[in-house]
């Protein structure tokens, strides 16, 4: 059934441009109620979108102003969202800097004061042939502290993204452990996860199996139906609207705020899903933005897009927010940093300000604190689909295969066996992981260890050359050296073949003569003559390790069972022994065994500095898995990183630098009818001294370039602002011009 509706030449045609102006120049339309976006209900309400496409070069691709347009929908329809969530594809392949800007304004600048969360998509992350690390490229993009995976928490329910990492069908062994721990941790809370791709048996795919289906899906499924908590999956990716019931969850297709549209499935206008989560009920909803309606007031055939799941949640309006991260399989030696997004409130709780007695209780947050989760591993191997079981055959005649690459000419499978055909002209390149992924991303390893790299395959008759190489490279593509062991000839039958490589410390490599301090300095990350994290923790140049097999001279194929990757002292090594962590200094170590089922945890220092370094130990298995749980941050800070100085916060410089508004975002995590200051524009640092109950904002700007803006929310037109070359107030936002660094004062 089809229906109706405003296109996007309507609007543009019927605005005579109009709109377009009024929605880029980034002001709130009438109606709007910036100051008390969060929490003011007693249930959690979330919107979450997905596959945007911005830069898609397509008639299909919504222009950039009717997103905005619907955007603004979205958010005047539901002014008072707990949180807004992104699924992923927030630009298309061939994405330029400004399309990737324009999602950082629309999308995640559209959601007002707002959080704001995002669950990175196969246009972001599987694009190993970029000249960058495309997951860090996500974590920049979408303001996630340490790795694409990580929760957070509103009112006691539990999100988590948990977005294919590797390939767009593949949920990594890294996430699935982190997963595990995570679920432990938040055990009971009603869970729900963000993610990108679907899982199999629940939406449908359509059209390409391998490609919109996660091929591990029964893994996750697995865990999942362990967990009556978990309730939900959400994803995008194939553009439909979907709901599906089963085994007591909801699976949910989130249709598209861009891209294609899928006109064999109805229906397929652009919008997303309304979440709602009360004492008794966890209620998703299907919304079409383009009509402003829920589809199923549309029409009753779209019935099927509204569902309930009735019965008691884990709903506490008293419970803190929380937000955490970590890293599943981290291994010994292994050296981590993490961009903090969020922090308690710089001296006083600004939440508690305003509001009846009442909601000064329940909001009481405290201080918040800082908890570090450990846990053992049950295995040493750390490279992922080691067995090759995951792997789709796509209609166009491709494989999708996470872990490995091979030509695709080169093989086939063979009663659930990798099988290399035979080759007598040329050789046959073997690498794992994936050769770009390599170069990017995997498999990151410290320095100045010995891996080994074993292979068991059936060699039939034998005869076949082999050589294998361990290629080191830094997260820049650089390589740092190419290990290379002799060719030698197969012999017949199975075999299992190890090769050890040590890899070199490269403590010789250029250093920038930084200090060994915790003090970091964005704006020199990732130049060329910085040294790497290991000889310099300021430093994110990381190392990673990728291993290439060569065969050739082979007129009968080789079946490959493995490919297995560890430290060369874990052979045999299954359990995790004597884990520690080191975060920001502190020391947090366990003495002894610690099983995948036993989790330790520690109380870290409540301030966060703008970033964080973990630094890893484990015997054993040489492997543990870690989380970071922060408690009670009153603020999300977004495009910058941010820490907690005890009298004030301080933001910036700018981490995501796509958008040309440098636009810094801040939104508290719980409601306040308190003023604060919400958007920094053109300004990339600054201390902000939060509202401590005599409503005076402070900013003391310390970088702009041009002239800046300072973004305020709230209900009451300022008496004064100090310190600003002009400023006005409309719809609840005071803006202040900024010509110049220093103090900005604003008093209501």
């Amino acid at each position: 059934m089809k229906f109706n509706k405003i296109t996007r030449r309507d609007l543009l045609k019927t605005s005579g441009g109009l709109a377009s102006a009024i929605l880029l120049s980034g002001k709130v339309l009438p109606g709007s109620d910036m100051c008390f976006a969060q929490g003011g209900s007693s249930k959690v309400k979330i919107f979450a979108v997905g596959d945007a496409h911005f830069g898609w070069d397509n008639g299909e691709q919504p222009s950039p102003e009717y997103q905005e347009h619907l955007m603004e929908t979205i958010m005047n329809r539901f002014p008072d969202l707990d949180a807004f969530v992104d699924t992923g594809d927030a630009h298309h392949n061939y994405a330029v800097e400004a399309d990737k800007g324009r999602w950082t304004d629309v999308i995640q600048g559209g959601c007002r004061t707002s959080q704001f969360f995002y669950a990175a998509g196969n246009h972001e992350v599987d694009k190993w042939n970029a000249e960058y690390d495309p997951e860090e490229f996500a974590e920049k993009l979408g303001s996630v502290a340490c790795r694409p995976y990580y929760s957070f928490d509103i009112k006691g329910i539990h999100f988590i993204s948990l977005p294919e990492l590797a390939r767009a069908n593949y949920i990594t062994e890294e996430e699935i452990e982190w997963l595990k721990l995570d679920l432990a941790v938040n055990q009971g809370k009603t869970t729900v996860i963000f993610s990108h791709n679907s899982l199999a048996g629940t939406t449908e795919y359509y059209t390409d199996q391998a490609y919109r289906q996660v091929a591990n899906s029964q893994t996750i499924l697995d865990i999942i139906n362990q967990h009556p908590n978990v309730l939900a999956w959400l994803h995008g990716h194939n553009h439909t609207y979907e709901v599906v019931p089963k085994s007591g969850k909801v699976y949910v297709s989130l249709g598209r705020i861009g891209g294609f549209a899928n006109e064999s499935v109805l229906p397929y206008d652009l919008g997303g899903f309304y979440l709602e989560a009360g004492s008794d009920y966890l209620t998703v909803r299907g919304y079409n933005a383009e009509a402003d309606k829920f589809f199923d007031e549309i029409s009753s055939d779209y019935s099927f897009l509204n569902h309930t799941i009735n019965g008691s949640t884990s709903l506490n309006l008293s419970e803190k927010p929380a937000i955490s991260y970590g890293f599943g399989g981290a291994r010994d030696g292994q050296i981590i940093s993490a961009f903090n997004h969020h922090c308690n409130a710089g001296g006083s709780n600004p939440l508690l300000i305003g509001g009846s007695d009442k909601e000064k209780e329940i909001l009481n947050t405290g201080e918040g604190k800082r908890e570090l989760f450990i846990t053992g591993t049950d295995t040493q191997i750390f490279n992922f689909n080691k067995d090759f079981l995951w792997h789709e055959q796509r209609p166009s005649g491709g494989i999708m295969a996470p872990g490995f690459h091979l030509p695709p000419d080169k093989y086939e499978w063979s009663n659930s066996k990798l099988r290399l055909l035979s080759n007598e002209s040329g050789n046959t390149y073997f690498c794992v992981p994936m050769r770009g992924a390599a170069r990017n991303s995997y498999l990151r390893c410290p320095p100045g260890e010995t891996y080994k790299f074993r292979m068991k395959m059936d060699c039939h008759s034998g005869g076949q050359n082999l050589l294998v190489k361990c290629n080191v490279y830094d997260n820049n593509q650089n390589v740092l050296e190419t290990l290379i062991k002799p060719s030698v000839t197969l012999g017949s039958g199975m075999q299992t073949l190890d090769y050890d490589f040590e890899i070199p410390s490269f403590e010789t490599f250029a250093c920038n003569n930084k200090p060994n301090t915790l003090e970091y300095d964005i704006e020199v990350a990732g130049t060329e003559n910085q040294d790497l994290i290991y000889n310099d923790i300021t430093s994110d140049r990381k190392v990673q390790i990728g291993f290439e097999a060569v065969f050739s001279n082979f007129s009968e194929y080789i079946d490959i069972d493995q490919a297995e990757v560890m430290f060369a002292d874990a052979d045999g090594q299954t359990s995790t022994v004597n884990p520690g962590v080191k975060a920001d200094g502190t020391n947090c170590s366990f003495s002894g065994t610690l099983s995948s089922s036993q989790i330790e945890s520690y109380q870290l220092p409540v301030k966060t500095p703008q970033r964080s370094v973990f630094e890893v130990s484990a015997g054993g298995s040489r492997r543990l898995s870690w989380l970071v749980r922060q408690t009670a941050p009153a603020w999300q800070v977004r495009n910058a990183p941010v820490a907690d100085k005890g009298s004030f916060i301080e933001v910036g410089p700018m981490r995501n630098d796509y958008s040309p508004k440098e636009e810094i975002v801040i939104a508290p995590t719980s409601q306040t009818n308190s003023p604060f200051i919400h958007r920094l524009r053109h300004i990339s640092k600054a201390k902000i001294f939060p509202d401590k109950g005599n409503k005076t904002l402070i900013a003391d700007i310390e970088k702009l370039s041009g002239g800046g803006e300072i973004i305020a929310a709230s209900s009451e037109i300022p008496k004064r602002v100090m310190g600003a070359s002009g400023w006005s107030y409309s719809n609840g936002l005071v803006t202040a011009q900024i010509k110049q660094q220093g103090r900005v004062v604003m008093k209501f």
